[in-house]
């Protein structure tokens, strides 16, 4: 499917989806037999951007267990401080439970279409899920940034809106002007980083423009859904281009399919080779 200057794809049948009061998202398909991810595109983008809510979340008491254990029990920490504290898998850092949010790529309040459009049988399916600190959680729903995968296999996150960059994360603020931690979660951070006995190597100071580009922290060979990331991404470039907050210019490639075990394999092997040369 091929899209203009604007993210517009150039054929003249297509679907209306309204993003918000000032954008209007139209996604066509060519009349042609389509490709099935522009068939997903086509079907599922009017859903997620104009009915789907971000608020239904963690109705699955275990869903932050199991994307520990799925994506690394240990290192993520769910036991550490008898299960109190858990690790954010872009800052590489732990948080006290509260501010680590379990959260859906693909959201949980478009369950019904979860398995005609995505293939997941199950909107708690670990791999739809990623445990990321609460505001990057909220950029994330909200098509500020994405995570997309590189030439190397790795998921770097792209920042979609300028307007936050220089916005330090645990300051961000939700559409009404809210900010997205509450006073009370602000002061269990900066409590946990005032009584911490080892250095707390989370910087209060990183803004979203520190963050991008950079990766998320896998330990093993477990992955996420690509397809849930690259709609994500996608959904979120064409917001951007609506509203001029990128270049037209700017695109990537597609990564809808997840990648074989052998690549997986290579990838494992090559990231213990770079982290062999970090150390020696």
């Amino acid at each position: 499917m091929m899209f203009d200057a604007n993210g517009v794809a150039l054929d003249p049948r297509g679907s209306l989806a309204h993003i918000d009061e000032n954008v209007t998202l139209i996604v066509q398909v060519p009349q042609r037999a389509a490709a099935p991810e522009a068939n997903l595109l086509q079907i599922i983008l009017p859903h997620i951007l104009a009915n789907a809510l971000t608020t239904l979340t963690e109705r699955d008491s275990t869903f932050k267990e199991r994307l520990c254990e799925y994506y690394g029990y240990e290192y993520y920490g769910c036991f550490r401080r008898k299960k109190t504290w858990m690790r954010c898998m872009l800052l590489d850092v732990a948080f006290p439970r509260s501010l680590v949010i379990a959260s859906h790529l693909f959201r949980r309040s478009n369950e019904y279409l979860s398995l005609a459009m995505m293939q997941i049988s199950d909107i708690d399916d670990e791999k739809n899920g990623l445990l990321l600190f609460k505001p990057l959680k909220y950029a994330l729903d909200h098509f500020q940034i994405s995570f997309i995968r590189d030439d190397s296999g790795v998921f770097r996150l792209k920042l979609f809106d300028p307007s936050i960059k220089d916005t330090r994360i645990i300051d961000l603020k939700d559409r009404k002007g809210n900010d997205v931690l509450t006073t009370e979660q602000t002061g269990v951070l900066f409590n946990s980083v005032s009584r911490a006995k080892e250095r707390y190597t989370f910087d209060v100071a990183t803004t979203f423009g520190n963050l991008d580009g950079e990766p998320l922290v896998f330990t093993g060979l477990e992955r996420p859904y690509y397809r849930c990331l690259n709609l994500q991404a996608r959904v979120a470039r064409m917001i951007a281009l609506k509203k001029n907050r990128i270049d037209a210019s700017y695109d990537f490639e597609d990564f809808w399919t997840e990648v074989s075990l052998d690549d997986k394999m290579e990838m494992f092997h090559r990231s213990i080779m770079n982290a062999d040369q970090a150390m020696f």
